[in-house]
């Protein structure tokens, strides 16, 4: 009894302890929410909503007017086709009816075979025509073949043209409610909303499906017309079909090279539409098939007599079905791979572009700044650039005089800048390091003007690639005898300790 009313008691206090445990907990969490809400001030949280506000509204706002473009165009193409093949249309239907003029000739036919039967006598006429043949029956009409062709692709085209151009005005009307103006915190979020709303319902999908429909829309007309010339005149049929075909093997060309090269600019939304589906039928089979490997490795691990045998080659099956997934990217997760595997090569181009197009000293003058950026191997390669532009576009390799007598200290000094990166690499006893300060030492000459600053560094840079490479020393000799004894340039402590080394 005792007992029994000892745990009762225990019994009656243990709410109340789950309860202080539970508001203990509870007020730690509170504690922590409030800790975490302190981290950061209201400023700084501002701050941020509003720059991820602004990018989601660039987004959307892209989006929206690439959509927009593309339907407009989209309906501009298909009101003209759409009006040119109903003109067509309008004549090859009637193709698939008996025509007026086939029951006439009949008639006349029958009216002639009953006149060419009379025989006329002075008193009476004659027929020789058997009163019990037939008269006149109507044959049943059967269109031909190639009709019905023509008028199956023809209207098909029709159908796909029109079809394209309404889906349009849906799109167009979905585009103008999905619009959402206004900078504020709740509008951002109908922004995101509609966003979210046009990602969820594949409307992107549908705007690259009409140019699709539309091609395939001329697709058909061209091969109702050749349809149509095969029965009228072989020559010109002939030649017809092999101008179409000429077209129809550009049209795949340029379709499918953007699916295998990711680096092609033909692209459409016929190649994302083929990439798509080659990406998910590979990533699905491989999948596929490496489950079945998983299952057959299982069973071989069994131990069977005969299994051990090929103990080898199920461990190469159990190898592949094991291994990591390389998985098939995105159209967009490919050309991110791209260029992280030729950052290099886009970080050069990007400045000897801007240098190519313009012609404008200061981006020769912005080289040297980004050379450190670079990886080693790119910094010839940007002179390598330089010396390819100035042959297209003067005719020879060597810079025209008006370029020295305008800018006679940019070039040389970003030559300078150059060598010296050469200077700082590990491979300067092989001929590609000779090879490659050879590109940019050519672009390196003594003009008409120098300054203190061009003059110490050419002597201090020249110095030490003559000793890193003596097929350039007397190069590098006469080059510094220019610019200090024909112009006039000043030695300094500095400069006769680099020539004492030389």
């Amino acid at each position: 009894m005792t007992i029994q009313l000892g745990v009762s008691r225990l019994l009656r206090y243990v709410p109340f302890v789950v309860h202080a445990r539970c508001s203990g907990a509870d007020l730690r969490i509170q504690e922590i929410r409030a800790e975490l809400s302190a981290e950061f001030t209201k400023e700084e949280k501002e701050k941020v909503w509003t720059e991820a506000a602004e990018a989601v509204k660039t987004y959307h706002e892209d989006l929206v007017r690439r959509w927009k473009e593309e339907m407009d165009t989209l309906l501009v193409y298909a009101g003209l086709f759409s009006a040119v093949l109903t003109a067509f249309n309008v004549q090859s239907y009637q193709l698939l009816q008996p025509g007026f003029t086939d029951s006439t000739v009949a008639l006349l036919q029958e009216i002639s075979s009953q006149l060419s039967s009379f025989t006329v006598s002075p008193h009476f006429v004659n027929s020789t025509r058997d009163g019990s043949s037939p008269g006149y029956i109507k044959s049943p009409f059967h269109a031909p073949t190639s009709a019905v062709w023509l008028n199956a692709l023809w209207f098909s085209s029709l159908v796909f043209s029109l079809a394209s151009a309404s889906i349009a005005l849906f799109v167009k009307q979905w585009l103008h409610e999905a619009t959402v103006q206004g900078n504020l915190h709740e509008s951002a979020r109908l922004r995101q909303y509609r966003l979210n709303g046009l990602l969820k319902w594949r409307v992107g999908t549908i705007v690259m499906i009409l140019p699709i429909l539309l091609q395939l829309a001329s697709v058909l007309f061209l091969a109702g017309l050749v349809v149509l010339l095969w029965t009228l005149h072989t020559t010109v049929a002939a030649i017809t079909s092999s101008l179409v075909a000429i077209l129809f093997t550009s049209f795949l060309t340029v379709t499918v090279l953007p699916v295998l090269k990711s680096d092609c600019s033909y692209r459409s939304p016929a190649s994302f539409a083929i990439y798509a589906v080659l990406r998910y039928t590979r990533n699905e089979g491989l999948r596929m098939i490496r489950g079945i490997c998983k299952v057959i490795y299982k069973w071989s691990m069994q131990g069977e007599a005969l299994i051990n045998i090929y103990r080898a080659q199920f461990d190469r099956l159990g190898m592949f079905a094991y291994e990591a997934y390389d998985d098939m990217p995105t159209w967009r997760g490919r050309d991110q791979n791209e260029i992280y595997l030729h950052h290099g090569d886009l970080s050069r181009t990007i400045v000897t572009t801007a240098y190519s197009t313009t012609t404008d000293t200061k981006f020769l003058a912005y080289m040297p700044v980004i050379f450190s950026d670079l990886p080693p191997d790119q910094v010839p390669m940007c002179f390598g650039d330089l010396l390819s532009f100035m042959k297209a576009e003067w005719g020879h390799w060597h810079l025209p005089d008006r370029l020295m007598i305008e800018d006679a200290i940019t070039l040389p000094l970003c030559a300078l800048y150059g060598i010296r990166h050469m200077l700082a690499r590990s491979d300067k006893d092989t001929q590609r390091w000779r090879n490659n300060a050879q590109v940019i030492y050519r672009h390196y000459f003594a003009g008409k003007e120098s300054t203190e600053k061009l003059a110490e560094l050419a002597c201090k840079t020249l110095c030490h690639y003559a000793v890193e490479d003596r097929v350039v020393f007397g190069g590098a000799y006469a080059t510094l005898k220019v610019m200090y004894d024909k112009q006039g340039a000043r030695h300094t402590y500095d400069t006769l300790t680099h020539g004492a080394s030389l």
